[in-house]
């Protein structure tokens, strides 16, 4: 799955105008690192490689695949992993499966919402337990009250995007 499809002849001058809107150091060096990675990686065995490592990774952490040729309608479907799609997205599920409460490991995609590659984005967004007033937004819900006392970690725009926030609570 590509998300946003660029011309191979404008590929170059996309990735000079995102590098050049970085302006954090570390940022930069991590973009520079991906970069410069070959395209190759993404077909033919290094892809399969890839996919079979993310594979070995997720059920090293306890994260259920469901067997080959099982085609599921969402990259999460409340009880295993969709094994057959790309190395990234494995690893990205992954970190959802960590980081989701017990009772969100349930939910169909986590109870997030469709992703840019559920097959079944209807009956992903009725399992969705994200929605907030804005009907644009995906972004979820607050789920600590602030009155902990101790710095939290909250979403911006999307789940895949975590930020620290500066406040206390």
């Amino acid at each position: 799955m590509i998300l946003t499809p660029i011309p191979p002849e404008q590929l170059e001058g996309a990735l000079d105008r995102f590098a050049a809107q970085l302006s954090e150091p570390g940022a930069r060096a991590a973009f520079a690192r991906i970069r410069a990675t070959a395209p190759e990686r993404a077909a033919g065995a290094p892809a399969e490689r890839h996919r079979l490592a993310a594979l070995a990774f997720a059920r090293r952490h306890g994260v259920p695949v469901h067997p080959p040729d099982a085609r599921a309608a969402f990259n999460w479907d409340g009880t295993a992993l969709d094994g057959d799609t790309e190395a990234y997205v494995i690893l990205h599920e992954v970190a959802h499966f960590a980081l989701a409460p017990p009772e969100r490991r349930s939910l169909v995609d986590f109870g997030l919402g469709p992703g840019p590659d559920t097959r079944d984005r209807a009956a992903a967004e009725r399992a969705s337990h994200c929605r907030s007033s804005n009907a644009k937004s995906k972004r979820p819900r607050p789920r600590c009250s602030g009155s902990c006392g101790r710095r939290r970690w909250a979403s911006r725009r999307s789940p895949r995007f975590l930020i620290r926030t500066g406040s206390k609570g």
